[in-house]
């Protein structure tokens, strides 16, 4: 493995660590301020279209507040999907429903991940 290589995977250790000493409810309430914030800008409201990442069950902020509302408001919605040989490739995906989203399927992260069999 490369020393860049090593780095990498100490950082993602360390970071795993580090998000599961945070409180559930602290992320959830910190969530709920930045999605309601987020939800009341203006380019959100008139954007016909929104990309919008998926996150880890926890440590992260939580952002199906942003989608459902994005969903509400009849917008086309876009999530991250993750490709190529070496996982470097970012393809953003639109999603058709609310219910899509949150049926997606887990990664090794706990992060909902789109399937090759929704591309």
């Amino acid at each position: 493995m490369c020393a860049n290589a090593a780095s990498k995977s100490a950082l993602r250790k360390q970071m795993k660590m580090a998000l599961r000493t945070i409180p559930a409810a602290a992320v959830l309430a910190a969530s709920e301020a930045v999605c309601a914030r987020v939800i009341a800008l203006e380019p959100v409201s008139s954007c016909t279209a929104a990309s919008v990442y998926l996150a880890m069950p926890s440590g992260e902020c939580q952002t199906l507040d942003i989608i459902r509302h994005l969903f509400e408001q009849d917008k086309k919605v876009f999530v991250p999907r993750i490709a190529g040989r070496g996982r470097e490739q970012m393809q953003m995906i639109q999603m058709q429903s609310m219910q899509q989203v949150l049926d997606l399927p887990r990664d090794s992260w706990g992060i909902p991940a789109v399937p090759d069999s929704q591309v």
